[in-house]
């Protein structure tokens, strides 16, 4: 009888273990799948407020800029637009399942603006993102104003006396442009032999070509679109209509080997005007000389050859200007001037953005 019992009191003591165990991996696994969906939702309430800062811009960009919100199956977001200065706040919301009775808020903070900054047109170099200038073979001058490259991310200079004027450190945005003005202002010039003007796409082996006829074709050879030449002389005269070439390039632009000389506004940004989020990169490898000033919202590379590669104007970058070899720099305040001068107006932008998650069903 003792043996039988001792074997019954074990077998409780087992089976209580079990049960035991059993509930701490039952309650273990209820945890993990609360976290799972919690994080799940926290994840869709920061895109819904993702999708109320980018319908806030969408309507900012179409002249509205009015409140607003919408539901979705598993969510909801709403968004408000204040004045803030010269530029916009944004404060977005995202709720799971919906805002009258959420589990999870998420809320997104941006500063939206369209204005192009003051000292845009100021420098023969401006990076929204990083400089990077390799070797001794480079220069950057800006005799007429003192200023040489400002930059808004990182800087590697191998040669800093090389460069004659001021390097600032800044919070640079680079402004986006209205791309169909852009592209209007481009087709617009035309001549005998460009069928659409001044725009070019890019073939497979990178060669630009006119968008209708697929024929290769060669950027401008000077900066100045001649509108008027009253007196046929060639050259700009102050009662005359001169005005920049405006080259809208879709696609990256490489320009490699002997390239000549080449003028204008080179504008190198792709289909942005059906894929806002398109970037596109420019780079130069070779000898020749750019009257003008290219724009990219990419990456801008420049390696000069032997005999070296000379710009006349500016370069500006979205996400990082390179300097290898060759290449010498100069700013040009009259070609400035010009393409100022086009007042091809900006669209509103992100400027600043900040997640202030709150994980927790507060009130926002």
């Amino acid at each position: 009888m003792n043996k039988k019992g001792s074997i019954l009191v074990l077998v409780i003591i087992i089976s209580v273990v079990l049960a035991i165990l059993g509930s701490a991996l039952l309650q273990r696994s209820i945890n993990e799948n609360n976290l799972a969906q919690k994080y799940l939702d926290s994840a869709r309430a920061f895109w819904l407020a993702e999708s109320g800062v980018n319908k806030a811009l969408d309507n900012l960009r179409n002249n509205v800029s009015s409140n607003g919100g919408e539901t979705f199956g598993d969510g909801e977001y709403e968004y408000t637009v204040t004045a803030d200065g010269g530029n916009w706040k944004v404060t977005a919301y995202g709720y799971v399942p919906l805002k009258s009775s959420y589990r999870i808020m998420h809320k997104v903070e941006t500063t939206m603006s369209k204005g192009i900054p003051l000292n845009f047109y100021d420098y023969p170099i401006y990076s929204a993102g990083d400089v990077d200038f390799n070797g001794s073979s480079f220069s950057i001058e800006n005799d007429a104003l003192g200023k040489a490259v400002l930059y808004g991310g990182d800087k590697e200079i191998e040669h800093p006396e090389n460069i004659s004027g001021s390097i600032v450190p800044g919070d640079s945005v680079l402004p986006r442009l209205n791309f169909e003005d852009v592209l209007e202002w481009s087709q617009g010039q035309t001549d005998t032999y460009a069928v659409t003007g001044n725009v070019y796409d890019v073939s497979k082996s990178g060669k630009l070509v006119d968008p209708i006829t697929k024929a290769e074709k060669a950027l401008p050879a000077t900066f100045w679109y001649i509108v008027d030449d009253i007196d046929g002389d060639g050259e700009v005269d102050d009662d005359e209509n001169w005005v920049p070439n405006v080259c809208y390039i879709n696609g990256d632009l490489s320009l490699k080997g002997t390239i000549g000389s080449v003028g204008g506004f080179l504008v190198v940004v792709g289909n942005v005007i059906t894929n806002p989020d398109n970037i596109q990169d420019a780079e130069i490898n070779g000898n020749g000389l750019i009257e003008g000033a290219i724009y990219t919202r990419g990456e801008f590379r420049v390696n000069g050859g032997g005999t070296g590669l000379n710009i006349n104007g500016g370069v500006w970058g979205g996400t990082e200007i390179r300097l290898n070899g060759n290449a010498d720099i100069t700013y040009d305040e009259e070609y400035m001037n010009a393409i100022k001068g086009l007042e091809i107006e900006p669209e509103h932008q992100i400027i600043a953005w900040k997640d202030l998650q709150n994980p927790y069903p507060l009130t926002p």
